[in-house]
C-alpha cells in the first residue's frame, strides 16, 4: 500500500469532508498520485469519495477509470447493503419477540441516523448491546434464523461461553453479527450498564426497522472512545468521518459545558477532546473552535495530537499481529520471555477451572489445534506482505511506540484521562511501556 503525501491526504479530506476544514485545504493544489488515493479509500470509503467528486470537490480532471472503480464499489456495496439490512430485520424481530432488550450500535445505526444515504456508510458486522443476563438467550433467539457460531470457535468454547458477548454468523444473508454484554471503550463510564443506557436510548427507524438506539449524547461519547480510548486511532477515517456526521446531526442539541463537566467527572476528558478535535480540524465537524479551552488543554496536547494523526494516517497494510504486539507491550526482555511462557504453557496447559487428565488433553488440543488453524495462517500472510520483516517490522513497532506514548500521556494528564468509576481498573487497552523511545518526527 502506498504512503499517502500531503496532497493526497489534502485532496481525500476535502472530498470527506462535511463543512470547512482548515487543514483540508492546508497546501496547495499540486497533482496526486490517484492511484495511492484509492489505495487509501479501499472499500469503505468508496461511496464517500464518489459522492464528492460528483459533487465537484476533486476539480474537473478525475481520471475516468478512477470514476469507473468507485462507481463499481459503491454498486457492490449497495447489494451488500440489502443483505446486511435483510439480517439486522431478522435479529431486531427475533429478539424483539425473545423480549430481549436491544440496542443497534455503531455503522447499523448510524448509516440511517446520521448518512443522507445509507449506502455511504458500509460496515463489516451488525453490533448489538444486550443485557449481560440475557446474553444466552439472544443466542438461543437466533439459532432458529439460521445465525450460529463461527465453525472454528468450536475449537475454543470459552469463546462461545464468553460473559463479554458472542459472534454469530448466517450464511443466508453473509452476514456476521457481534452481541455485545459490555462495551470496551466504555470500562469505567458511570452509564455504560447497559440498563443505564437503556433508559436513556430513544427509539428510531433504521430503514423501516424499529430499534432502539444510544441517546445522541451517549453516542457521540462511545464513538469518540471507541476511537480514541479502544483503539488509539488505530482504524480507518470512516470511524473519523462517523463523529463528524453525529455532531452535525444534533448540531442545535450540544450541551457542551454539560457534556464537558461529565467528561471530566469521568475521568475520560482527554480522549473526548482528541476524538473530537481531529473530526473538527480535518472534516470540518461541528465542534466548538475553543473546546481545548473548555475541556482544559493537557500538558502534552500538542504531542498527543500529533501522534494521533499519525496513526490515523498509517498505513493499513502492516499491522503487526495480536500476539507480536503484546510481546513487544511487554517492555523488558525478561517480561518478554515470562509473557511467553504464560503463551506457550498456561494457554494451553491451565485451564481456568480444574479438569482431569483427559480432559486437559483435549481442551490443550483444541486449542492449540485452533492456534495452528486460524492463527499462524495470518501470522504467514503478514510475514508475506512484509509486515513481520524488515521495514514492515520496523514500521509496526513504530506504531506500538506512538500507541503506548499516547496512553501514557493521557494517564500523565490525571483527572482528563483516567476513568475511577466502578469497574475501572484503568484506561482501557493501555499498553505497557514499549522498550524504546518513540520515533524521531
Amino acid at each position: 500500500m502506498k504512503r499517502l503525501t500531503e496532497p493526497e491526504r489534502a485532496l481525500l479530506l476535502r472530498l470527506l469532508a462535511i463543512g470547512p476544514a482548515a487543514e483540508a485545504d492546508a497546501h496547495p493544489a499540486r497533482p496526486v498520485d490517484w492511484s495511492a488515493v484509492l489505495d487509501a479509500v479501499a472499500v469503505a470509503l468508496g461511496p464517500l469519495v464518489a459522492r464528492g467528486i460528483a459533487q465537484g470537490r476533486a476539480g474537473p480532471e478525475v481520471p475516468p477509470e478512477v470514476t469507473r472503480r468507485l462507481q463499481a464499489t459503491t454498486a457492490m456495496l449497495a447489494a451488500t447493503h440489502a443483505r446486511r439490512q435483510a439480517a439486522l430485520r431478522t435479529v431486531c424481530h427475533a429478539l424483539a419477540d425473545a423480549t430481549i432488550p436491544t440496542i443497534v450500535l455503531k455503522g447499523a445505526a448510524l448509516a440511517h441516523l446520521v448518512y443522507p444515504d445509507p449506502i455511504l456508510r458500509p460496515m463489516r458486522d451488525l453490533d448489538l448491546w444486550v443485557p449481560s443476563a440475557r446474553l444466552d438467550d439472544a443466542v438461543a433467539a437466533l439459532a432458529p434464523h439460521g445465525f450460529r457460531h463461527p465453525a472454528d470457535h468450536a475449537l475454543r468454547p470459552e469463546i462461545i461461553r464468553s460473559p463479554e458477548g458472542r459472534i454469530l454468523e448466517t450464511p443466508e444473508h453473509r452476514a456476521r453479527v457481534e452481541l455485545h454484554a459490555r462495551l470496551e471503550s466504555l470500562a469505567g463510564v458511570a452509564w455504560a450498564r447497559f440498563e443505564t443506557a437503556w433508559d436513556a436510548s430513544e427509539p428510531a427507524s433504521l430503514g423501516g426497522i424499529a430499534a432502539r438506539v444510544l441517546c445522541p449524547e451517549h453516542l457521540l461519547t462511545h464513538l469518540c472512545l471507541h476511537l480514541s480510548r479502544a483503539h488509539a486511532f488505530d482504524l480507518p477515517l470512516l470511524h473519523l468521518l462517523d463523529i463528524a456526521h453525529v455532531t452535525r446531526r444534533w448540531a442545535e442539541r450540544w450541551d457542551w459545558p454539560c457534556m464537558v463537566r461529565d467528561w471530566r467527572e469521568q475521568r475520560v476528558a482527554a480522549w473526548m477532546l482528541l476524538g473530537l478535535a481531529l473530526p473538527r480540524d480535518l472534516l470540518g465537524a461541528h465542534v466548538p473552535e475553543d473546546l481545548e479551552a473548555r475541556v482544559g488543554v493537557p500538558a502534552d496536547w500538542s504531542t498527543m495530537r500529533a501522534l494521533a494523526k499519525a496513526r490515523l494516517w498509517a498505513q493499513r497494510g502492516q499491522r503487526l499481529p495480536g500476539a507480536a504486539v503484546e510481546v513487544l507491550r511487554q517492555g523488558s526482555g525478561a517480561n518478554r520471555l515470562r509473557w511467553l511462557r504464560r503463551r506457550f504453557f498456561d494457554h494451553y496447559w491451565r485451564p481456568p477451572e480444574p479438569r482431569g487428565a483427559l480432559a486437559l488433553v483435549l481442551g490443550a488440543g483444541r486449542r492449540l489445534w485452533y492456534d495452528l488453524r486460524v492463527k499462524v495462517p495470518k501470522y504467514l500472510v503478514a510475514w508475506q506482505r512484509g509486515a513481520l520483516r524488515g521495514p514492515g517490522l520496523e514500521h509496526g513497532i513504530a506504531l506500538e511506540r506512538d500507541r503506548a506514548e499516547l496512553e501514557r500521556l493521557v494517564v500523565a494528564a490525571g483527572d482528563l484521562g483516567y476513568p475511577t468509576s466502578p469497574g475501572a481498573t484503568g484506561p482501557a487497552g493501555l499498553s505497557h511501556a514499549i522498550a524504546g523511545p518513540p520515533p524521531p518526527r
